[in-house]
């Protein structure tokens, strides 16, 4: 069926039917809360579990994806989802059975994250525990469980199709062997750790038509000359740690958001879990859905947007890391500058060039911008949990410009890594607003 008249078909059909039935039902809870509480629960197994900065993107989409879609379809209305690349056309669930959107919409991100995490009995027990609070005294039985249904079934669907995403395709191919070139990545001190996600790049986006649409200018070519530009960036870095004020090096540790860093204390190797870069932006997005007084609907409007600009800016970030494949500030001072020289901030496990940092954060503060708007002061406090205290911020853009020059700060990225990662970022995002709203 041609996918302009699949939506007004079952627009129509849902109008006819299953809305009514939603707004009229009131004593289905419709605060923002709902959707807050519901990333939170599921944001604590993400850490739990530990992945990727990649891969918990992914998780954070496809979660959000389900949630907005299961509340918009339930309701009669088009959710902006059925533009994703290849997303799947929905059929109606019983459309003359009582339902609450709002609790559909979570099952629906529950059963969504239950497909995605290793800690399923931990996803159920915050699910029981999440109703029980929010719905069991408010909702009769027949109004509970055909939400929870239908959102499982709105998860169903969007589970199969995450599979088609390549995701498991890429856990399969060969181990990845770095390049022997003198500008090329390799595994970076004090653990020497094997390439993350070097197949990235060959994921499905959620709304760029490839990895590469936002491919950006390539980095300066490699030079040992004293007088090359390449040099010149690799000084500034090595300069920049002995220069750094208290300041700067809070705002390192603040963005750091490695979500399995491992601490070395002599012959301790401890590790330490907390949010990715993902879930920072995630409770960012949650501050500004708490300042600005956001109802339901815009609350789960902003994740979803949020997640898909930061889960497709990994995409197209990591498929030019990969293809550029440059070697890191450490491996390069070492070799050619300072061969005791270590950086502020341990270097991630990937090649150098575009700064992932800048990436995302410039997509999900472009994003957050036009959803928020500009000049939007807030402080961040999303770290406070894991011993980092709050910052303030003038903006989301001036969160994000802070974010990528961390990068600098830490040691880990050269400056075009992250003012080309910034436009890179800013391009993705540019794609996606112009795209879904």
């Amino acid at each position: 069926m041609n996918r302009i008249w699949y939506v007004l078909l079952c627009s129509s059909l849902l109008l006819a039917g299953i809305s009514a039935k939603a707004q009229n039902n009131e004593v289905c809870p419709d605060q923002a809360s709902l959707v807050n509480e519901t990333m939170n629960r599921i944001t604590e197994v993400i850490v739990h579990d530990v992945f990727t900065p990649p891969v918990a993107s992914r998780i954070y989409a496809y979660t959000a994806i389900a949630g907005y879609s299961a509340y918009h379809f339930i309701q009669g209305e088009t959710p902006f989802t059925v533009k994703l690349n290849e997303f799947p056309e929905l059929p109606l669930s019983s459309p003359n059975q009582p339902y609450c959107a709002s609790l559909a919409m979570s099952s629906a991100m529950f059963e969504t994250a239950k497909a995605l995490l290793f800690s399923e009995a931990m996803v159920d027990s915050s699910f029981t525990d999440f109703t029980a609070i929010y719905f069991e005294d408010k909702l009769d039985e027949k109004t509970r469980q055909t939400s929870i249904n239908y959102g499982r079934f709105v998860a169903s669907q969007v589970i199969e199709w995450a599979g088609q995403d390549n995701y498991r395709e890429t856990r399969s191919l060969e181990r990845y062997t770095p390049e022997k070139l003198d500008d090329s990545w390799e595994p970076t001190p004090p653990d020497n750790a094997d390439a993350v996600e070097p197949y990235w790049g060959r994921m499905r986006p959620f709304v760029l038509d490839s990895a590469s649409q936002c491919q950006p200018i390539d980095p300066p070519a490699y030079s040992e000359d004293p007088s090359s530009r390449f040099y010149l960036d690799a000084m500034e870095v090595f300069d920049t740690k002995t220069t750094l004020t208290a300041d700067q090096e809070a705002t390192v540790f603040f963005w750091d958001d490695n979500p399995f860093v491992t601490v070395h204390t002599g012959h301790l190797v401890y590790a330490k879990k907390k949010v990715s870069p993902a879930g920072h932006w995630m409770g960012i997005t949650e501050i500004a859905i708490n300042q600005s007084g956001a109802d339901l609907d815009k609350a789960i409007e902003a994740y979803t947007m949020v997640s898909i600009g930061l889960a497709d800016a990994f995409i197209s970030c990591w498929e030019e890391k990969y293809r550029s494949n440059l070697i890191r500030p450490v491996t390069y001072i070492n070799r050619v500058i300072d061969p005791n020289w270590e950086p502020f901030l341990q270097t991630p496990p990937f090649p150098e060039y575009t700064s992932g940092h800048s990436v995302i954060s410039a997509s999900a503060s472009m994003i957050l911008t036009e959803l928020f708007g500009d000049g939007f002061a807030y402080t961040d406090d999303v770290l406070e949990k894991y011993g980092q205290p709050p910052r303030s911020y003038k903006s989301f853009l001036d969160a994000a410009n802070e974010a990528a020059y961390s990068r600098l700060y830490g040691g880990i990225h050269y400056r075009p890594a992250i003012e080309v990662g910034v436009q890179q970022g800013r391009k993705v995002a540019s794609i996606i607003i112009a795209e879904l709203l």
